[in-house]
């Protein structure tokens, strides 16, 4: 989903709304340790 897509969507976010919102999630999942659920063949 594009920013342009977003902002269409919900009209009373901005720009600054959606990047704050990336540049949070992107702290919190950056120390998390990606575990596979199967092994590989």
């Amino acid at each position: 989903m594009s920013v342009k897509e977003i902002l269409e969507e919900y009209p009373n976010l901005s720009k600054e709304d959606i990047k704050a919102a990336l540049e949070y999630a992107a702290k919190v999942v950056s120390g998390e340790e990606v575990v596979p659920l199967v092994e590989k063949a």
